[in-house]
């Protein structure tokens, strides 16, 4: 029926129908961000074939639809939707990639479906999706589905940062990306949510080597004695947990049969009150129905206004390595440096 409209709306569909194809996971699925719901492969392959038979001349959606028999193989390592607020980085196109999607909507009246999560992200790596969102479980409707509900949509339930553990209110979700870069060694995508009245959240999140991810967190604002905590909630499986606390650092890594494995490693340069501990959150791709998956968390204090907490996470396709991370330059509002080593390579970023 695409005769039945304008021009000009159809045009309008063809950023719909890229952010659906570029959204979807490598096995065609997605991530249950918001209140999306668990989709199959042939219900989004379908829809993908049809936007690609509107949008002939759209090489992503040409080889997303034949199932990468088709088109040239795209080369995009970073697609940026900063309207909406999504941000995808890919180590490649074959099916057997990594993709991270960061989130961070621009969306001030909390509306409807939108889950209270600026600042956080989902990781696929050969198959399984390591830190994926927590899903909707209900709509509420009740007294103790409406408590339900609250669990799910907060934003510590999420990977991303926080205030005493506190959720986003009203009006506070208004992110804002603030740089993107590519190269052949390094993407960069720098996104910006004032996630409080006293309180902003910068994070950067660099893939290097089209290989790893390293994420730098930092809060600044006139918030007194309060906790910062930053997040990460891992998938189903075995996770065990690497403390480090006597020097800031925190992590874990998942320990799984096929070798398919992730590390993640936290460096705080905030060591007054660090805390760090690992717990049970909940996971759901259907209404009514949750899995426990493990998460881990770590805590600073910010004493006074001019205190600012920085975080660097480093997320490596490993059970093991030797990583050191830590912070070159004082904190600056347009700028920030890091140097991370991993197994003896130094990346200054």
């Amino acid at each position: 029926r695409e005769d039945a409209f304008d021009p000009e709306y159809v045009e309008k569909m063809r950023s719909a129908a890229l952010f659906l194809a570029n959204y979807v996971w490598p096995d065609y699925t997605w991530e249950l961000f918001n209140d999306t719901f668990q989709q199959t492969k042939n219900v989004l392959l379908r829809n993908i074939k049809n936007y690609s038979a509107m949008f002939p001349d759209e090489n992503v959606l040409t080889y997303l639809a034949s199932e990468r028999r088709d088109g040239a193989v795209p080369t995009e390592s970073l697609i940026s939707f900063p309207v909406g607020g999504y941000y995808i980085l890919r180590t490649g196109w074959n099916g057997k990639e990594s993709m991270f999607i960061l989130k961070n909507n621009y969306n001030p009246a909390n509306e409807y479906h939108c889950h209270m999560d600026n600042g956080t992200f989902a990781l696929w790596s050969k198959g399984r999706n390591f830190l994926p969102d927590a899903g909707v479980y209900t709509y509420g409707g009740t007294t103790e589905l409406d408590v339900k509900r609250k669990e799910y949509i907060a934003t510590a339930s999420h990977n991303t940062l926080t205030k005493n553990l506190q959720t986003i209110a009203k009006n506070y979700s208004k992110g804002r990306c603030l740089l993107t870069r590519t190269s052949e060694a390094e993407d960069l995508v720098v996104t910006q949510n004032a996630s409080y009245s006293d309180l902003t959240h910068r994070r950067a999140v660099y893939m290097l080597d089209k290989e790893f991810y390293v994420i730098v967190d930092e809060a600044f604002g006139s918030a007194t004695a309060c906790d910062v905590n930053l997040s990460f909630h891992l998938c189903e499986g075995t996770v065990v947990a690497d403390d480090s606390s006597t020097e800031c650092a925190y992590g874990v890594h998942t320990e799984f049969p096929d070798g398919n494995d992730m590390l993640l490693r936290t460096f705080s340069e905030t060591a007054s009150g660090f805390n760090a501990e690992t717990g049970i959150s909940h996971c759901s791709t259907k209404m009514n129905t949750y899995y426990d998956r493990t998460y881990y968390r770590v805590t600073v204090d910010k004493a006074a206004a001019a205190d600012v907490s920085r975080f660097i996470t480093v997320i490596y396709p490993a059970r093991t390595a030797e990583i050191s991370a830590t912070f070159t330059s004082d904190f600056d509002e347009s700028s920030s440096s890091v140097k991370v080593t991993l197994n003896g390579k130094v990346y200054d970023l």
